[in-house]
């Protein structure tokens, strides 16, 4: 089967921006290293473990991260909706576990 998804030609793309991507800046003595996420960066202070075994990976739960990501950034609270049995609170569970 071929590839259907488009390549992505720049890092300025959606497509890359949307992706969580770790950076790392020697000059910064206390974080050196850091995430961004579409507009977010953030100071990387815990392990990400991955996602669970029990969670699929979905596009759905992709945009899931990315609105958490941004809602944390900028100091608001996300409120997920979506019919019964569809992962709204395990996808939360997944991206907060410690």
């Amino acid at each position: 089967l071929m590839n259907t998804k488009p390549a992505i030609l720049s890092t300025q793309e959606f497509e890359f921006q949307k992706l969580q991507r770790y950076y790392y800046n020697p000059q910064d003595i206390e974080t050196p290293i850091y995430i961004k996420q579409n507009t977010t960066t953030s100071p990387y202070q815990n392990e990400y473990l991955g996602a669970s075994g029990r969670l699929v990976i979905t596009p759905l739960t992709d945009l899931v991260y990315l609105h958490i990501a941004v809602s944390v950034q900028n100091n608001k609270a996300i409120n997920l909706a979506g019919p019964a049995g569809t992962g709204k609170s395990e996808t939360t569970k997944d991206q907060n576990k410690s």
